[in-house]
């Protein structure tokens, strides 16, 4: 069931006019990822967990393909991290630095991931 619900909700979340895109948006959307194992499906907070969850897959997709076109990178997510370890490296840095929420969100997860994924030199 969920893989035709999961889909849905994802094209709806994505689907609406654009909303102010920083950091106060994305701790509000990944916030709710710290107590996921206790989330029920009716819990209206699922829909903003998994869009959370969704942006980071995006964000890593990119950062890979972004290294395998250029061959470099900045940010080198180990490929064991799991998504959830993500979660938790991106709402550390978002709490640790409250005074920068007002920038894009992705700008923060960059620069979070930059300091906590950085490319070793071969």
């Amino acid at each position: 069931m969920w893989t035709v619900i999961l889909p849905m909700l994802m094209s709806l979340a994505f689907g609406q006019a654009e909303r102010a895109r920083d950091g106060n948006e994305l701790l509000r959307k990944c916030g709710p990822l710290e107590q996921l194992a206790a989330l029920k499906p009716t819990d209206p907070y699922l829909l903003e967990a998994l869009v959370c969850f969704g942006y980071l897959q995006g964000v890593r997709d990119a950062e890979e393909l972004h290294q395998s076109v250029n061959r470099s990178n900045l940010v080198c997510i180990p490929p064991a991290a799991t998504n959830g370890e993500l979660v938790l490296v991106l709402l550390k840095g978002l709490k640790a630095q409250p005074e920068r929420l007002h920038l894009r969100d992705i700008t923060l997860i960059h620069s979070i991931f930059v300091d906590a994924f950085p490319c070793r030199s071969k």
